[in-house]
């Protein structure tokens, strides 16, 4: 199950912003945020406002104005040093969510290729060991 459709199940969460600056990936969230045919069958007692908004982490954005929990999952490895820079500025002193997590694939664990020594996507930028990740 995806994070998002485990959000869903949260009868207390009323609202879901995902937000993403890459166009391409917008696109396949959109697809993937439509009511499926078990949302239907079984309804929520309390209406589910999902959006879909082009943003940016580094940049403050009123659409995130009284944001409660911001979720960040393996985000941080793909920003440039600039923006991965301000990110804390922006999630915990602009956005000062009640609940923050982030997560990150861990440079010191890959259970799937335990020898491997480069990164596990294209994308990324680095791949923290946990004390770095502790430090950041």
């Amino acid at each position: 199950m995806s994070f998002f459709h485990f959000l869903k199940t949260i009868k207390e969460v009323e609202e879901i912003l995902c937000v993403d600056i890459d166009d391409n990936t917008l696109e396949r969230f959109a697809c993937r945020i439509m009511p499926s045919t078990s949302d239907f069958l079984s309804r929520r007692e309390t209406p589910l406002n999902v959006k879909v908004l082009k943003g940016s982490v580094s940049e403050w954005d009123s659409r995130l104005k009284d944001t409660n929990v911001v979720v960040a999952i393996e985000l941080i490895e793909h920003l440039f040093p600039d923006t991965l820079e301000q990110l804390p500025y922006s999630i915990f002193g602009i956005i000062q969510p009640d609940i923050a997590l982030f997560t990150t694939p861990n440079a010191d664990f890959n259970v799937l290729f335990p020898n491997f020594t480069g990164f596990r996507h294209d994308d990324h930028k680095f791949e923290w060991s946990r004390q770095q990740f502790i430090d950041w």
